[in-house]
């Protein structure tokens, strides 16, 4: 069941040729710390924007209605 959220992060595995699948989702009942939660994921796990590579993972950050 899914728990009273307001928001979630969705983890995003994306590999060349095969395309974008969801690894994880992650919910929470903050707004702040969703957002800080998806810039500290992206922070850490993404290349420089000028370096594509054939796999990496990032997170999304999404409101829910």
């Amino acid at each position: 069941k899914k728990p009273d959220c307001v928001c979630k992060v969705d983890i995003i595995e994306s590999e060349f040729g095969w395309g974008q699948k969801t690894d994880e989702t992650i919910y929470f009942d903050n707004e702040a710390e969703a957002r800080k939660y998806a810039e500290d994921y992206n922070k850490l796990n993404n290349p420089p924007r000028d370096l594509t590579p054939d796999w990496y993972m990032f997170a999304k950050f999404s409101k829910l209605v």
